[in-house]
């Protein structure tokens, strides 16, 4: 049966303000106190109460090499606020670890880069002015940043196969590939297409949703209005368009078959079996279809 945890939400606390770990512990923002809930007994266990605005963005840390020191194997986590503040906190004892952020930018995506198996202490930010900043969050201070000065950044999906390849999406349905970020340098300028070539200009062609497939290699999903775009980052070219709902705020790709959970505004969660089928390498096309289950 469902379970409903009960409290109230700011407007900023959208769906990047909430993430499931793998020990069944979901960290979720609630104005500007994140709240932790072990799903397994239906109870929350925790708060944590560091930022000052509400909070827009949270990631837990991923777990941890077995090779790491023991005593660092409580779980961590990320949490960004709209003025732009970033705390690192562990979510047993509530205890803050870090707190950084990036002069006059608030945070627009993060995600958690380990470093081949030995750290899991770099966190990839992209800022409001386009800087992408790669952070060490025990110590605080930026490894690399780099800025686009030339595109419009709002989101990113990094590549669950190589963490060298991050998307972006920019303005109306352009997206810029990267096939560089590394722990030792800066990311380079990227390159930038556009994923439909058709005239949008009598409607809104933003891209709302980008994310990496987790069961193929270098597929991606891109939303835009009604439209789920599949897009080949490689080859940079678009593979398939179907036709989606415009009330979907959120697809999850599964990574044990062909399938996406699709979340809705007003609150359901639909499963769709998709049929996705690569044509022979370095050829930019493909059949995809979408069959909704439950």
């Amino acid at each position: 049966m469902p379970h409903t945890v009960p409290g109230c939400l700011h407007p900023s606390n959208g769906r990047n303000a909430i993430d499931w770990n793998d020990g069944g512990l979901i960290a979720y923002g609630s104005h500007n106190v994140i709240f932790i809930v072990d799903v397994l007994r239906y109870k929350r266990i925790q708060s944590i109460e560091h930022h000052q605005s509400a909070i827009n963005i949270v990631r837990w840390s991923p777990a941890r090499s077995p090779f790491a020191d023991s005593t660092k194997s409580q779980p961590i986590v990320a949490s960004a606020d709209i003025g732009g503040h970033i705390s690192i906190s562990n979510a047993l004892t509530a205890t803050q670890i870090n707190q950084f952020s990036h002069p006059n930018t608030s945070v627009l995506q993060m995600f958690w880069y380990p470093w081949k198996d030995i750290s899991r202490d770099f966190l990839l930010v992209l800022h409001s002015s386009s800087t992408v900043v790669l952070w060490n969050t025990v110590t605080g201070e930026k490894v690399w940043n780099h800025t686009y000065s030339h595109v419009p950044l709002f989101d990113f999906s990094v590549d669950p196969f190589s963490l060298r390849n991050v998307i972006f999406s920019s303005s109306g349905n352009k997206v810029l590939v990267c096939s560089d970020i590394a722990l030792s340098e800066p990311a380079s300028s990227g390159h930038l297409f556009q994923i439909a070539s058709e005239d949008t200009s009598s409607t809104n062609s933003n891209i709302y949703l980008i994310t990496y497939h987790k069961a193929y290699r270098n597929t991606v999903f891109i939303a835009i209005n009604s439209s789920l775009y599949v897009v080949n980052p490689e080859l940079m070219c678009c593979l398939s368009r179907v036709p989606i709902e415009s009330n979907i705020v959120n697809w999850m790709p599964s990574s044990r078959r062909d399938a996406l959970f699709a979340v809705h505004s007003n609150g359901a969660t639909t499963f769709r079996l998709t049929k996705f089928e690569p044509t022979e390498e370095k050829k930019p096309n493909a059949s995809f279809t979408m069959d909704k289950v439950v």
